[in-house]
């Protein structure tokens, strides 16, 4: 029963390994895209069932990597909103101010513009006519993106991650 045990756990551990693997490392965080589209709420939940969160973006480096993950040209969910209180975004989990924005134009309208009171929630896309360049948009909590989860790891050499 022991070794069985000892086998189940190493089993979990690979898995694991496995998982973390499949992400794409940056400095000293895991980026996994997750393609199936749900709510904010919602995708904030499935990263933490892995003991993740919704990406948080520290730097202008950091956010074009996050931009190279998808090609997605409508909405991906990320950690942000201002849910507590209206423009004052927030990364959730933990609870923190954001330094660095990268909002953009939507059909010539600056972001965020919390369009009918509802926009509380942080996605990034192509937002220029010819669809080449992501921004920053704040969108409604309820609609139904792809998201992008992080995991903070160690990383040797910027390519494999540890636990």
């Amino acid at each position: 029963m022991v070794g069985m045990s000892m086998c189940h756990a190493e089993t979990i551990s690979e898995n694991g390994w496995t998982f973390l693997r499949r992400g794409s490392a940056y400095k000293n965080k895991v980026f996994f895209y997750f393609g199936n589209a749900v709510p904010w709420n919602d995708a904030q939940g499935y990263c933490g069932s892995f003991g993740m969160r919704l990406a948080t973006v520290s730097n202008s480096d950091e956010n074009k990597f996050l931009k190279s993950l998808t090609t997605r040209s409508s909405g991906v969910w990320l950690g942000g909103s201002d849910l507590l209180q209206e423009d004052k975004w927030k990364w959730d989990k933990p609870t923190r101010s954001i330094t660095y924005y990268d909002w953009g134009y939507y059909n010539g309208i600056p972001q965020p513009n919390d369009y009918l009171f509802n926009q509380d929630c942080l996605t990034y896309g192509l937002s220029d006519p010819f669809e080449t360049q992501y921004t920053w948009d704040d969108q409604t909590c309820s609609n139904d993106y792809p998201f992008l989860c992080e995991r903070i790891v160690r990383v040797d050499s910027e390519n494999w991650p540890i636990e």
